[in-house]
Formats: C-alpha cells, structure tokens, sequence
C-alpha cells in the first residue's frame, strides 16, 4: 500500500535583491561597530598641530623642542596609541613641554621621505628648537614607555 502523497508547494522565487541586502546589513553592521568604538574612546589630551613648519617656528620663538610624530590611518599601532596613550594625563604632561605635531604620511610624503618614515611607523622625531634632531624612534609605545622616552637626554 502506497502512502497518499503530500501536495508539495510551488518552489519560491529567488529574490535576486538578497546578496544586495546581506552585503548592505554587513556593511551596516561594521560601521555600527566602528562608530561605537569610536563614541567609546576616551578623548586625546595631547593637543597635537598640523604644520610642522609653524611648529619650528614656534619652538624657535618659544625655546620649546618640538616632538614630530609621523603615522597614517591605516596603522593600526598608531591608532592603538590614539586610544591608550595620548589618553593618559601623565602623557599629555610629559608632552607640553615640547611643540607636539602629528603628521599623517599620506598627506604629507614630502615629509614623510624627508625623515624616512616610509621605513616604519610610527615615528616619533624630537628636534631642539634649531631643528636639529635630538632623537627618534620607529615603534609604538605604552602609556609608561612614552613618558620615559619624552624625559629630557643627559647631556
């Protein structure tokens, strides 16, 4: 004896919008991420210029070293720095007593060769206020590193 057969539905139509809607709910998705990682972050207390050449100029009339930082977007160790170390007082205090400017390369690459960062970054340059290099480093720091860096040389 031969079970009756279930009346089978009609196969549904494939919605040729689905993979726009999937990719447009992971793209929702990331920047939802992103924007709260970045609504989250503490705000940066180093009050960083744009223009290195203003910022020599100043340290020459102000007697100040200025501390060059060269990064980019895309480095993903700078960006950590932005969010645990130029968040840190102590940091920021350490830094006044320099003309901090911030650099990004890929807006600057005239500079960017000038001081070989192409090499790595992030670089953190000082100069005394004639703009003769003190010293310079290529790599990320901690909050407590950076601080020991930034203390004056002997000497």
């Amino acid at each position: 004896m031969t079970e009756p057969q279930q009346p089978t539905s009609p196969p549904k139509p494939n919605n040729p919008l689905r993979p726009f809607f999937f990719v447009l709910l992971v793209i929702l998705g990331i920047g939802a991420v992103i924007a709260v990682s970045k609504w989250r972050a503490p705000p940066e207390l180093v009050q960083w210029r744009d223009n290195f050449p203003q910022a020599q100029a100043d340290a020459r009339a102000q007697n100040k070293p200025v501390l060059l930082y060269l990064t980019a977007e895309w480095c993903g160790p700078c960006q950590e720095m932005r969010r645990e170390v130029f968040t840190d007082p102590q940091v920021a205090d350490a830094i006044s007593r320099f003309i901090p400017v911030r650099v990004d390369i890929d807006r600057e690459p005239a500079l960017s060769q000038k001081y070989e960062a192409e090499n790595g970054i992030p670089e953190f340059i000082q100069f005394n206020p004639d703009g003769k290099i003190i010293r310079r480093v290529q790599h990320a720091f901690d909050a407590q590193q950076m601080i020991a860096w930034l203390k004056p040389s002997e000497g």
